[in-house]
């Protein structure tokens, strides 16, 4: 008898952690049906993993009702999505995420989640538009470790919902960072294109619609590096903004670096993992990258100038990397940054953060007890 697993999610975190289980799934006796949708899309195509789209299906939505008519037509014997939030987005109402396990509830399917990162996770399973808490729970939840499920628990999460397994992301990063060759390097900074001695990376990821709750947003950490860097002329800054950035903000940080008269650099064609590997710091506020970093061993700190609530940010609250919540402090710590000895230390610092490697082989095992439950 064949399983069949439909795989689906909104945003690039969570297809980053399904794509390694999506490969591991397709085996003899299991017919694995994945939908691209909203930012998941460009991970699976380069990820080389075939999906069809809710259009594909003939939905123009994916309101509960969809999710209900399109699982009619699939006939899963699992669901297997990402942990996306309630969308704040304009005119972005439901998040398939979330209308798959709901209709998966309705319909008596099973349903398994994989949860990416260590925050928001209340909001990745309520509707932050209604109120309504925790209305998106899934038979199971793969999360990534011990850390994670105190303060799950602590939300609120029942512990029978969730499993440890680690994010399968992180399992191919350090096998990345081990084979990322100096010529590779090289070719990265070429395509780059900033002459400089020194060569930082921002991977951005707070919008100005989150300011008022956060206290900062990206163009406020461009800003205080482009202060710097004019001291120091041997220093250089990517920057790459995350997929889902508004083209308003986009807009307004593009000005900026350009009339900033700094040597800083917006990329969009470079991946966030080799910007990390060919330039010599990450920068982040509180993203998933601040730990592709620490897994790849390469130095990494976090600014959030202005903080205005509870550091989000897993390795600067769990002071794997350092974090400055000032404009001032930010400062003080790139200028730190810019010698190679404290860079080092960094790396020291965040040597007992590790992954196993096996986190993809636990959510495959995983899913398919559940399958055969």
């Amino acid at each position: 008898m064949i399983a069949r697993i439909l795989v689906a999610c909104r945003h690039p975190g969570g297809a980053n952690a399904l794509v390694p289980v999506v490969r591991g799934l397709i085996a003899p006796g299991i017919e694995v049906v994945v939908i691209g949708h909203g930012f998941s899309g460009p991970v699976f195509d380069k990820a080389g993993i075939y999906y069809k789209t809710i259009e594909d299906f003939g939905l123009s939505d994916i309101s509960v009702s969809s999710a209900r008519w399109l699982l009619g037509i699939i006939l899963p014997d699992l669901v297997l999505v990402g942990t996306a939030p309630t969308s704040k987005e304009p005119m972005v109402s439901d998040v398939i995420d979330q209308t798959l396990i709901v209709a998966a509830r309705e319909l008596g399917i099973k349903s398994l989640a994989v949860l990416d990162y260590w925050t928001r996770y209340s909001e990745r399973f309520s509707n932050l538009q209604s109120g309504e808490n925790l209305i998106y729970l899934p038979d199971y939840i793969a999360i990534m470790d011990k850390i994670a499920e105190r303060e799950m628990l602590a939300e609120g999460f029942l512990k029978e919902k969730l499993v440890i397994t680690g994010n399968p992301y992180f399992d191919s990063l350090p096998v990345k960072a081990k084979g990322f060759t100096e010529s590779r390097k090289q070719e990265i900074r070429k395509q780059i294109g900033l002459s400089c001695q020194t060569l930082f990376y921002f991977g951005g990821s707070v919008f100005s619609m989150e300011k008022p709750v956060m206290g900062y947003w990206d163009l406020d950490i461009i800003e205080l590096i482009a202060r710097v860097i004019p001291n120091f002329p041997g220093l250089g800054v990517a920057v790459r903004l995350h997929p889902r950035m508004p083209s308003g903000d986009k807009k307004q940080i593009e000005e900026a670096i350009a009339g900033s008269g700094a040597k800083i650099k917006l990329i969009e064609d470079i991946s966030s993992e080799d910007l990390t590997l060919a330039t010599d710091l990450t920068i982040v506020s509180y993203s998933t990258l601040g730990m592709e970093a620490v897994y790849m061993r390469k130095p990494c700190v976090s600014f959030q100038p202005g903080l205005a609530k509870e550091d989000m940010g897993f390795a600067s609250r769990s002071r794997i990397i350092p974090v400055s919540f000032t404009a001032e402090g930010c400062e003080d710590l790139l200028r730190q940054c810019l010698f190679q000895g404290y860079r080092e230390q960094l790396l020291e610092d965040s040597a007992d953060f590790a992954t196993d490697g096996k986190a993809t082989e636990r959510v495959i095992s995983l899913a398919l007890s559940i399958v055969h439950e």
